[in-house]
């Protein structure tokens, strides 16, 4: 568990990791899917949530990496 600490932190201080490529890769995918308008309802807003969520966890990643 150490090891992935490390790991993630250095990855933050070089201002890029997989999990946040992945998180952003996700946020597009979502988007695409929404605008092409084949969601129904509940659909749609667990795609909305989603994006929110992933919208948040990015932002915090870019703070935690200026305070590095």
């Amino acid at each position: 568990m150490r090891s992935h600490v490390c790991t993630f932190i250095k990855e933050i201080g070089a201002g890029s990791s997989k999990h946040l490529l992945k998180a952003i890769n996700r946020l597009t995918e979502l988007n695409k899917l929404i605008r092409a308008g084949s969601l129904g309802v509940n659909d749609l807003d667990i795609a909305e949530a989603l994006i929110s969520d992933l919208e948040y966890a990015i932002k915090l990643f870019k703070q935690v990496g200026e305070m590095i």
